[in-house]
């Protein structure tokens, strides 16, 4: 079900034939989510420089209980 929305491109092919044994939308274009982070991770190195470094702030509210999580 969590991927019931996702878009799926397969192309199997027999190694020593090179037959075409299943395709499901073989010809379409995608874009890769983990190749898109590259070209994003490529523009903050160059634009912010390699020693940049984020600050993340944490906030709580209310009291803090001291004691270990079991």
């Amino acid at each position: 079900p969590g991927y019931q929305h996702g878009r799926w491109g397969l192309l199997v092919v027999d190694r020593e034939s090179g037959e075409v044994l299943f395709e499901r939308a073989a010809d379409e274009r995608f874009r890769p989510a983990s190749v898109t982070k590259l070209f994003s991770t490529a523009a903050a190195l160059v634009d912010l420089g390699p020693e940049h470094r984020f600050q993340t702030p944490v906030h709580r509210r209310g009291e803090v209980d001291a004691r270990p999580v079991a």
